[in-house]
């Protein structure tokens, strides 16, 4: 397979300070990249990272372009998808994790009995 993701980034970090291309510690302070496959479509890799939104994306391998987006509210710091395909979790820095719908990309609201977290 041969495919690169790419997406736009802004030229400074959220907090609005400028990032300088030879300053790797500034790097450092940029949300990370989160990748998955998607369980339930084996097309799809769910994509969440620092570009010029906060945002959920669905990018096609076969199509090499993102078919949908998800907007978020925080930038994303975990991702996870279960098993079945039906919901993606979200985790943020506040320590806020969002349960939302794979297809509608809407925001679900249930009742969560255990959250686990694997570095």
């Amino acid at each position: 397979m041969v495919d690169w993701l790419t997406f736009p980034a802004p030229a400074f970090a959220p907090d609005g300070t400028a990032l300088k291309k030879k300053d790797l510690a500034h790097f450092q302070l940029l949300p990370s990249s989160l990748a998955r496959f998607s369980p339930s479509d084996s097309d799809i890799i769910i994509y969440a990272g620092y570009g010029m939104q906060k945002a959920v994306n669905f990018y096609s391998i076969s199509q090499k372009k993102v078919v949908r987006r998800g907007a978020l509210t925080h930038w994303a710091t975990a991702l996870d998808v279960n098993s079945l395909g039906h919901l993606y979790a979200i985790g943020t820095k506040g320590r806020l994790v969002k349960l939302m719908d794979y297809s509608e990309g809407t925001f679900r609201i249930l009742w969560v009995i255990i959250v686990v977290y694997s570095w």
